[in-house]
């Protein structure tokens, strides 16, 4: 992009701090880092996506085929979640998480902790309960893969 300046402007040198830097992948010290974020982002737009299919899929009959289609990629989608768990657990054992500022009380950073592991434990077993109730057979098919059944 190119800015003209007239002899009256005021032009002065950026002010850069690090937050006008560009992103890293990696997480800092300071700041998560592109993967991380984008991570999250698609974490949510996975779980917006089981949640829609399963709930839309109460309006059509049972049977039809748009029925069994949504109820597919319900399937397919949260398997995707559950993959997309195990990418985040990886990237937090491999990178730091930032330093919050201001920190928060040791009795809050406990219960952050408590949560977070009950989500990844709750995201555990509702793939095993998905499992059981929606396959009937060995194996399931993710994107052309089979996936070995937690039981029957």
């Amino acid at each position: 992009m190119r800015t003209l300046i007239n002899e009256h402007s005021d032009v002065r040198a950026p002010n850069l701090s690090t937050t006008d830097l560009p992103m890293s992948w990696n997480n800092t010290a300071d700041r998560y880092g592109s993967l991380s974020i984008f991570m999250h982002w698609l974490m949510l737009a996975l779980l917006i996506g089981v949640y829609a299919c399963i709930n839309v899929r109460e309006l059509y009959p049972k049977g039809s085929d748009l029925h069994d289609s949504l109820k597919m990629w319900h399937f397919m989608l949260g398997l995707s979640v559950f993959a997309l768990v195990w990418l985040r657990l990886a990237g937090r054992l491999v990178t730091p998480s930032p330093h919050m500022s201001p920190q928060i009380a040791p009795g809050q950073r406990h219960l952050a902790g408590l949560i977070h592991a009950a989500l990844y434990a709750l995201s555990r077993r509702l793939r095993s309960l998905a499992q059981k109730k929606a396959v009937r057979g060995n194996l399931a098919a993710f994107c052309c893969c089979p996936v070995p059944c937690a039981g029957r």
